[in-house]
This record gives structure tokens, sequence and C-alpha cells, in this order.
């Protein structure tokens, strides 16, 4: 109970100490067209975030249309697979994981919007990324969690996006004070937003 309330009150003040500017959801969709997006699976790995937290990066791709994204950590693949089932017919998801462990990508791996996903396997510190260079339309950053490395793949995600692209990071929360620091620190130079009642960082061009 207490260790609860404790994750309460710093969830309360990260705005005070966060370092980024809210924007609501809504701001950033922007559109009076009527919009669905689609779930499935999404009970699987509730550790990699809540119901609200994905619907968002489901509503966010659904609305923009990228043609490519890059996924930087894989993890179970939940994000993975509703990048691919929000995303046009023909888009190409590419999603990065250090790890060749079978739990990688296993939530995407059987389903028929899998076949849209290109897993790649590497460490983001040493992987070529050059064929993807301002080329990406949805960048989502959700890998090591360490400050270094999150300065490291934001630094990747910004050479990747295009321009007319955005970045989303996953986990800006006081439970990973690695992610809260470099995105603070970043959003000095970059017009970084923390998307309101959810734990999802934003960039786009056009904020």
């Amino acid at each position: 109970m207490i260790s609860r309330l404790y994750r309460r009150a710093q969830e309360f003040l990260l705005p005070l100490y966060g370092g980024l500017l809210p924007i609501r959801l809504e701001d950033i969709i922007n559109t009076d067209e009527q919009t669905s997006v689609t779930l499935a699976d999404w009970n699987k790995d509730l550790g990699a975030g809540t119901l609200w937290d994905l619907f968002a990066i489901c509503l966010i791709t659904k609305v923009r249309s990228p043609p490519i994204c890059f996924e930087i950590g894989t993890g179970h693949g939940r994000t993975t697979l509703h990048l691919a089932l929000n995303s046009p017919k023909e888009s190409e998801i590419f999603t990065l994981d250090i790890s060749t462990d079978p739990i990688v990508g296993s939530i995407f791996r059987d389903h028929i919007a899998g076949k849209a996903v290109h897993s790649l396997v590497g460490d983001s510190k040493t992987f070529d990324f050059t064929p993807w260079k301002s080329r990406v339309d949805l960048v989502l950053v959700d890998g090591n969690h360490e400050y270094e490395a999150v300065m490291r793949d934001t630094a990747i995600a910004f050479e990747l996006v295009s321009p007319d692209g955005c970045i989303l990071w996953d986990d800006f929360t006081p439970g990973w004070p690695g992610v809260v620091q470099s995105l603070r620190e970043t959003a000095q130079k970059h017009k970084i937003r923390r998307i309101v009642g959810t734990k999802l960082a934003y960039f786009a061009k056009d904020l």
C-alpha cells in the first residue's frame, strides 16, 4: 500500500520535475475525421504498458499512416503488432532487439499482421541504421532504459525520422530515471512533449 502511494506521488509530481511540457492526445490527433483503431492480444505482456498507452500509440499510428515504422526494443512484440495493425497495409515495420530469446517478438510472430514486420537482431550501439536515415515516419524508442543508452537511441531516432515523421518514447516515468533525465536534457534542444495520461513522450516537427 505504501509503495503504491509512493508511486502515485511520484507520478503526480513528475510534471513538476520531469522537464517536459504536456500535450493532450487530442491535440496530437487534431482531426475531425472518424477514426478507429485495431487492438489484438492487448492483454498479453501487460508489463509493457497500460491499455491507454497502447491505445495512444495505435491512434497516433492510425492518424499519421506511416509507410515506415522503426522500433528500437522489440520485447515480446505487443507494440510491434499494434504498429502493424494500425499502419496502412503496404507499410513496413522494422523492429530491433539485442536478444535472440524466442520470447522476443512472440506476440506478432504467428499473427497475420506480423507479415509486415521485419525483425532485426543487434545492439543499437553498433547497428548500422544507414538504410533508414531520414526515411522513418514513426520511430518508437523502447530499448535499454539506462541514461547513456536512451541518449544514444534518442540521437539515432532523430537521425532516422523523416521530415514529416514523429518519434515516440515509452516509459517516461519515475520508475525509469534514465529515461526521464535523458529526455529532459534532449528537450532543451528539441520540442519533446509528455502525452497527458500516459508514460509516452512525443516529438514531431509540426508541433
